[in-house]
């Protein structure tokens, strides 16, 4: 889950402090794949709005899943304020070949753009969609490093999937994705994820 008590301190500990949580989406629409895929591609759509709608060039999207496992946080930090901005979509962990959605930067214009896409012409999840549109060159999509995928993730790259200590869309329960973006304050107010 997306939540202060859960992740506000490995959100500090990133100097990710200007977090704001987007709401799970849950629907028995099934026109995205399962239940899950289609909220979940219905959640990214809101981050991508939320993102189009901020002062800032680029935002970082982390579903609720996401971990830098055991790697020293000021590393990871360094590596997240240090990466390329040539792409519209940078996958920052990845199940490779632009697939999972789990830790990625997106351009303000181009969330504009994909948050106008209709999921159920998509009639694919979320990463299927976006991995189809980084291998065709319809978005300029570039990817992190194959660092080793750590003890109970899933993926590669600096930010990985932990389905073991957190409960997610991969079991059937999708529980939201966290918009991290430039300048904008935290709407709560208490310094967890909105």
């Amino acid at each position: 889950v997306c939540s202060s008590d859960l992740m506000e301190p490995r959100f500090r500990a990133l100097g990710l402090d200007d977090v704001e949580r987007i709401e799970p989406v849950y629907t028995k629409d099934t026109c995205a794949g399962s239940r899950g895929e289609t909220g979940c591609f219905r959640a990214h759509k809101n981050a991508w709005r939320k993102c189009s709608e901020q002062n800032t060039d680029r935002c970082l999207v982390l579903e609720h899943d996401w971990t830098y496992g055991n790697q020293d946080p000021s590393h990871v930090r360094s590596e997240l304020h240090n990466l390329p901005t040539n792409s519209d979509y940078f996958l920052v962990g990845h199940c490779g070949n632009y697939t999972c959605t789990h830790a990625y930067t997106i351009t303000k214009d181009h969330a504009k753009e994909l948050s106008a896409v209709d999921e159920c012409s998509a009639k694919m999840a979320v990463d299927l969609y976006m991995g189809g549109r980084c291998r065709t060159g319809i978005s300029r999509c570039a990817q992190y490093g194959d660092n080793p995928q750590m003890e109970g993730c899933v993926g590669s790259g600096l930010i990985q999937q932990d389905r073991i200590n957190i409960r997610g869309m991969h079991d059937h329960h999708n529980n939201g994705t966290c918009l991290k973006h430039g300048d904008c304050p935290t709407v709560n107010g208490d310094g967890g994820s909105v």
